[in-house]
């Protein structure tokens, strides 16, 4: 499930997908590495799909990308497939970039299987399919469009006629970094015979295959070596025909002038050190190494390929000649070194790139263009439609609410439901982001009702259900309720049947995360990994309700747990030593009415208010909300502090900080027993009774109380 684009600036995540051999480099993966790197600076979440010890896997960790080993050999390479399906299912991810056919065709074979909402798209530096059956049913229905990089390729691909939209296709011109200035110049004196005085030095870079036409351009400078011997062609990379081509070399008597110099890492140093670039490919796309020779204010003789007038003009940056013809690489030898321009027309092709061809303008094309895509995916998918199950306790309710305000951040035109408890739906009183409140009545004909719930929530369709609760009733509920997507926490007895679960993890030692953060990992894979403050909204009908005329403290010293309740007589002494010209005001449920007049009524303070049962989750929070300090358990009240920023004092008696349900507002400490007890805590919930009979976790000074504030 996608996210809106106008939220997701800096949370897109993609993944491309190269399954190139493992000792071939080429533009492609130059580019891919340049995209990989661009996009993560800008913010998002990337990584390289290779196969592992390949050159390109070696690459893409040097540059700081993240990459994933998956070894993908065919179409439907099983091992490849269940990499890809391994990787997916723990890692988030809305883009899939594929560059060659296979990658794409596996990535939209796991699409169609898992139903995820993702974006497989294809990169095309060269032409990759062809107007025939086999293309036509085996690539397009698995791709959801072609990222390439000139005009012409776009231009023969439209005009298969195999899609109605002209933005299937999408150009985006390749880019190069700004030319290092500080960069020396490679010295090719030291590979060149001693009495050689003042070489031309012409460089041409590529793998040695047959595509890239490097027996035209030893051809094609046979004559033009031999008339001047001062001419000397290196020749920058390795493959297959390097055997050959260095025999065809010796047989032309050249190998005093053209030199193999392997494969190489330092490509800009040579640029900065050559007189004149040659590509002599027979095909390619928007060629990279004619770029960066521009970009390093070198001249440039091109074969007329894909692409490459799009990047440069002929006779203002150089020459376009014909493919495939040696003739045409002598005669613009020829040409150019007869003629004093060469210096004039470099100046000219650097202008150029760093005018149009710049990397930064490829990023912010990719950029745009994905998160366009995203958008349109989302705008198909249309409303979206959320349930968030909390059916525990007061507290656990408002520990939820951050998930219903990240949902409404990242959703705007969301409906947001809630399934809660009985006597809980109070505390999402006055929710504007909430759609419908649905109640769980666990006390009469809970698993009649449980199922009436089911029926209701398939109607719905949900896009996703979140549940919050780890118990077996919500793990039905969440189970049989067909949504689109099922999520939940792995201590749910039912996890195993949920689409997405997450590890919940809470320990009685050491620094775990908050409830909160925890409950807001549900959705993080839809929404981001911000924080979201728990939140409930007091009308102002409600605070002008509560409004006190004069200075007040609220305690609320009651709990369900005995073993969470600061001691009686403690509240007693912490109430007579306030300040006699403040209020006092007790507050608590309707059952702790009683508890809370006792003690009301052993203080000696001159002004207490018992409101205990009088007043809804929202006037208790409007009312703590203004008062100088609110004095509570590790219980409910606390996290009402929570949802309104109210300043807090929390005493934990039995439980422990670590397990994650600590205040949140700005003004909030915990207080508890600087004693260490080998019995503590007792249990995540407290005790009816303290199971030692000491209760001395609850030995919390009033002198500390006070001078927390």
């Amino acid at each position: 499930m996608l996210r809106p684009t106008s939220i997701l600036t800096n949370r897109m995540r993609v993944l491309f997908i190269n399954s190139i051999g493992r000792n071939k480099w080429g533009g492609g993966e130059k580019w891919m590495i340049n995209a990989a790197k661009g996009l993560k600076a800008k913010g998002y979440e990337v990584e390289i799909a290779c196969f592992s010890d390949s050159e390109l896997q070696t690459r893409s960790a040097k540059a700081g990308i993240t990459v994933v080993p998956m070894s993908i050999f065919t179409d439907f390479s099983i091992g490849g497939y269940r990499a890809l399906r391994k990787h997916l299912k723990t890692n988030e991810v809305d883009v899939i970039v594929g560059c060659q056919n296979k990658d794409v065709r596996l990535a939209g074979i796991y699409k169609k299987f898992s139903k995820k909402n993702l974006i497989v798209l294809s990169r095309q530096g060269v032409e990759l399919l062809h107007d025939s059956f086999k293309y036509k049913y085996s690539f397009v229905p698995y791709c959801d469009g072609i990222i390439t990089n000139t005009l012409s390729i776009k231009s023969k691909y439209d005009n298969f006629g195999w899609w109605k939209d002209e933005s299937y296709v999408k150009v985006i011109h390749n880019g190069v970094e700004k030319a290092d200035e500080a960069i020396e110049a490679f010295d090719y004196s030291a590979l060149l015979p001693d009495d050689v005085s003042q070489p031309i030095i012409i460089l041409s870079t590529g793998r040695i295959t047959e595509q890239k036409g490097f027996k035209y351009l030893i051809k094609g400078s046979n004559d033009v070596i031999k008339a001047n011997k001062r001419i000397h062609i290196f020749i920058a990379g390795k493959g297959k025909c390097e055997s050959e081509l260095k025999a065809l070399v010796k047989q032309l008597g050249l190998d005093g002038n053209i030199h193999f110099l392997g494969f190489r890492t330092d490509v800009p140093a040579l640029l900065k050190g050559a007189d004149l670039f040659i590509l002599p490919s027979l095909y390619e796309g928007m060629p990279n190494s004619v770029m960066e020779a521009m970009a390093y204010g070198v001249p440039v003789i091109s074969t007329d390929v894909n692409g490459v007038r799009e990047l440069m003009i002929n006779k203002e940056h150089g020459l376009i000649i014909p493919s495939a013809n040696s003739e045409a690489i002598k005669s613009a030898l020829n040409e150019l070194l007869t003629q004093n321009s060469l210096l004039a027309l470099g100046a000219e092709g650097k202008k150029h790139v760093q005018t149009n061809f710049l990397i930064s303008k490829m990023i912010d094309n990719l950029e745009s263009h994905l998160l366009g895509k995203m958008q349109e995916r989302e705008e198909k998918l249309g409303k979206r439609k959320f349930l968030v199950i909390q059916t525990a306790f007061i507290g656990d309710v408002i520990l939820a609410t951050p998930v219903i305000e990240k949902l409404q951040r990242f959703y705007p035109d969301a409906q947001i439901d809630i399934l809660v408890r009985q006597g809980n739906q109070g505390i999402l009183k006055h929710n504007p982001h909430v759609n419908q409140i649905v109640i769980l009545n666990k006390e009469n004909g809970k698993y009649k009702n449980m199922m009436r719930l089911i029926r209701q929530f398939k109607a719905e369709r949900y896009d996703a259900i979140i549940n919050i609760q780890r118990y077996l009733t919500t793990g039905l509920i969440t189970s049989f309720s067909k949504a689109k997507e099922s999520i939940g926490f792995d201590k749910n007895p039912l996890s195993f049947a949920f689409s997405k679960t997450i590890k919940h993890v809470m320990e009685a030692e050491g620094s775990a995360d908050h409830e909160v953060k925890r409950n807001l990992s549900l959705i993080e894979h839809l929404t981001d990994d911000s924080f979201e403050m728990p939140k409930m909204y007091p009308s102002k009908e409600e605070f002008v309700k509560v409004r006190q005329e004069k200075k007040y403290y609220c305690m609320a010293p009651t709990s369900v747990w005995f073993t969470k309740q600061y001691p009686a007589q403690k509240w007693v002494e912490l109430i007579n030593e306030l300040p006699n010209d403040a209020r006092i005001i007790v507050l608590g449920g309707p059952g702790d009415k009683e508890e809370c007049q006792r003690i009301i009524d052993q203080s000696t303070h001159p002004d207490v208010l018992n409101m205990a049962g009088q007043l809804s989750f929202t006037e208790s929070a409007a009312l703590m909300k203004h008062a100088s300090m609110n004095f509570v358990n590790d219980s409910a009240p606390l996290h009402l502090c929570s949802a309104v920023n109210a300043p807090v004092r929390a005493m934990f008696c039995s439980t422990v900080p670590a397990y994650g349900y600590t205040p949140l507002s700005s003004d909030s400490k915990v207080l508890e027993i600087n004693e260490d007890l080998d019995c503590r805590p007792c249990g995540l919930h407290g005790k009816k009774a303290c199971p030692k009979g000491h209760f001395k976790c609850g030995e919390i000074s009033v002198s500390t109380v006070l001078s927390s504030l």
